[in-house]
This record gives structure tokens, C-alpha cells and sequence, in this order.
């Protein structure tokens, strides 16, 4: 069964669920409106992401959104010394736990998109 999460896209924080992609673009404009109202607007903060709930009520996500979330986690720690992580390997590493982390709280499973035929 298909459902769209709504999240930012700079952390991938889970900001709300929709059983349609259609909500969810009203939801997405209605944040934005909201956003725009309380002087907080911010260009593209909002994705919508697809996903498919199985029998163990696990989320199955893309590999493809995965990877951009382990790359901006990355790119935050390699950009902040303060963290204690000034090596390459060292961010890579934990930028993947950290991200491994998040989908085992939330029971997300990644998957290999299928092939498309062209």
C-alpha cells in the first residue's frame, strides 16, 4: 500500500503522512502558506517522498533518498569541525549510523528502485 511522507529536505525529519500525493501537495502548500505567514519561508524545504508500508508495517524507501540523506548528513559533519570528525572516512562512518539509526527507529526498510523499461 502506497503513502507519501511529507519531510524537510536538509535533515529528512518526518514532518507528516498522506494516503495520496495529491494531499500531500495541499498539505506541502499549506506548510508553505503557514511558513510564509509566521516569516520563516524557505525556498524548497518540503519533500514528498513515496513510500510502501508491508505486512510488518515496516516503510520501504528509495535507495536514491537514503544516499541524499547519508550525503547531507555528511557534508554537515565534514563542514563542522566542532563535531570531532575532521576525516573523510570518519564522517562517511558516521553519517551511515546515523542514518542507519533513524530508519531503525522508524522501521524504514531501503530498497533498490525496480528497472524501468525505455
Amino acid at each position: 500500500m502506497k503513502y507519501y511522507i511529507i519531510r524537510d529536505m536538509e535533515a529528512g525529519n518526518t514532518i507528516d503522512f498522506c494516503d495520496t500525493f495529491e494531499e500531500a501537495e495541499k498539505q506541502v502548500k499549506q506548510f508553505e502558506e503557514d511558513d510564509t505567514e509566521n516569516g520563516c519561508y524557505t525556498p524548497d524545504f518540503y519533500e514528498i517522498v513515496e513510500a510502501i508500508r508491508n505486512q510488518k508495517t515496516e516503510v520501504t524507501i528509495p535507495t536514491e533518498y537514503v544516499e541524499s540523506l547519508r550525503n547531507k548528513i555528511y557534508e554537515n559533519l565534514i563542514q563542522n569541525p566542532d563535531f570531532g570528525l575532521g576525516e573523510i572516512g570518519d564522517c562517511r562512518t558516521e553519517a551511515a549510523r546515523i542514518v542507519e539509526e533513524w530508519m531503525d527507529e522508524n522501521n524504514l526498510v531501503e530498497i533498490e528502485p525496480e528497472p524501468t523499461l525505455n
